[in-house]
């Protein structure tokens, strides 16, 4: 529930590791920044989800699964969702990986039932509160997908002067030709299937990659999954709205 802040984000991921959360919060922070790099984080605030039937729908897309416990956890998350996007300034980060190469992004099994599905559930509640189409269509553009293609470690190694580290430090530099190929060209990792079981770091190191010096202007530069990300959140008014709200002041001399 809200406290009154300027912005209050529910940042909801597939990911149900322990450090899951903080790793799509700490990603959060160098998106936001791309999207207004003059707004502060104060007056933003974030939270994980509290509800534990919704938290089962999370975990690894539980909410595309079909059957009765199936729908009472998923019912559960869409209701989280409506919720939120009832506050007055509510929003909602959805981490979803897209299970294909950027490339067969169309094809993303996980992207076409949440829209085909999941969506209509989030669309009835809020039409049991607000009636009209377009209020609807208002709170739903507050609902943003984060999609990384593969997954979301197609965003972390993207980190790869860290990853390097890690690799010299903990696994006697296995795998460090590769992520210098992908610092290389950093397009390449959009197109890698299940990323994370082609090198040692696999995911054990997912919070570090994140709030370590991620380079997130060079991994949007590069376009693909991250830019369609960044993009998206630009395109959420209230969020663009609410981060223009936060802006430091200028300097005076």
């Amino acid at each position: 529930m809200s406290t009154g802040g300027d912005l209050s984000i529910l940042i909801l991921t597939e990911d149900s590791g322990e450090a899951g959360y903080s790793t799509i919060l700490a990603l959060t922070g160098e998106m936001l920044h791309l999207v207004d790099p003059d707004a502060t984080r104060d007056g933003i605030e974030f939270e994980p989800i509290d509800n534990e039937e919704a938290r089962r729908a999370l975990r690894g897309n539980a909410w595309k699964d079909e059957g009765p416990d199936a729908h009472q956890t998923s019912t559960a998350l869409a209701r989280s969702i409506a919720t939120k996007l009832l506050e007055d300034d509510g929003l909602v980060l959805f981490h979803i990986d897209g299970d294909r190469r950027w490339s067969d992004r169309k094809a993303s099994e996980n992207l076409k039932k949440f829209k085909k599905s999941f969506e209509v559930r989030i669309r009835q509640l809020l039409a049991g509160k607000l009636g009209d189409g377009k209020a609807i269509e208002a709170r739903m553009s507050r609902l943003v997908i984060l999609a990384p293609f593969y997954s979301i470690e197609s965003w972390l190694y993207q980190n790869t002067e860290a990853a390097i580290r890690l690799c010299q430090k903990h696994h006697r530099g296995k795998d460090v030709d590769r992520f210098s190929a992908w610092r290389e060209d950093r397009g390449l990792l959009d197109e890698e299937l299940k990323p994370k079981k082609q090198v040692c770091l696999a995911d054990r190191h997912n919070r570090e990659l994140a709030a370590s010096g991620f380079p997130a202007a060079e991994v949007h530069a590069a376009g693909k999954s991250f830019k369609d990300a960044i993009e998206a959140l630009r395109k959420c008014a209230h969020l663009v709205a609410g981060l223009a709200c936060l802006r430091r002041p200028p300097r005076t001399t």
